[in-house]
C-alpha cells in the first residue's frame, strides 16, 4: 500500500450497493466461462436478482475495504455468510497487499462459492471446500 492510503474495513453504506453489484456481475461474467454460455441480457438480469437476494439474507456479512480518509472510495469488499465466502473483490492496483486478509480477518471461513480465478486461488491457499450456490 502507498504511504498516502491507509486501508480500513467498514460496514457497507446503501450507496455501495451499485458498486458491489456491478463489480460482482462483471467479475463473475468474465471470470467464469460458464456464464458466457448464457445470453448477456439473461445472465445480467438473473444474476443481479440472485446477488440482490443473497445480499438481503439475514446474517450476510458484507465488509468494505476503503481509504480511511475517503470512506466512500472502495478498494475491495467481501461477502460472507455462515462460513462461506460468496464473493471477494480487490481492485487490481491493491491486490497482493493484504487487503483480502484484512477483509476476512476474524471470520471462520470453511468454504467458498465464487468460481473466479481469485476465488479459486484463495480457496487453494486456505484449503477451503468449494460449495457452489
Amino acid at each position: 500500500m502507498t504511504d498516502s492510503v491507509r486501508i480500513i474495513v467498514r460496514t457497507p453504506m446503501p450507496e455501495d450497493l451499485n458498486f458491489i453489484l456491478a463489480t460482482w456481475l462483471k467479475g463473475n461474467y468474465f471470470g467464469n466461462s460458464n456464464s458466457k454460455k448464457i445470453a448477456p441480457e439473461k445472465y445480467y438480469q438473473e444474476e443481479a436478482e440472485r446477488i440482490t437476494g443473497l445480499l438481503a439474507l439475514p446474517g450476510i456479512d458484507v465488509s468494505i475495504a476503503c481509504d480511511e480518509s475517503k470512506p466512500e472510495w472502495i478498494a475491495g469488499f467481501s461477502v460472507t455468510h455462515s462460513g462461506t465466502i460468496h464473493w471477494i473483490y480487490i481492485r487490481k492496483y491493491f491486490r497482493k497487499q493484504g487487503i483480502a486478509k484484512l477483509l476476512l480477518k476474524d471470520k471462520d471461513i470453511k468454504s467458498f462459492s465464487a468460481i473466479t480465478k481469485i476465488g479459486k486461488a484463495i480457496a487453494e491457499k486456505k484449503g477451503l471446500n468449494f460449495r457452489p450456490y
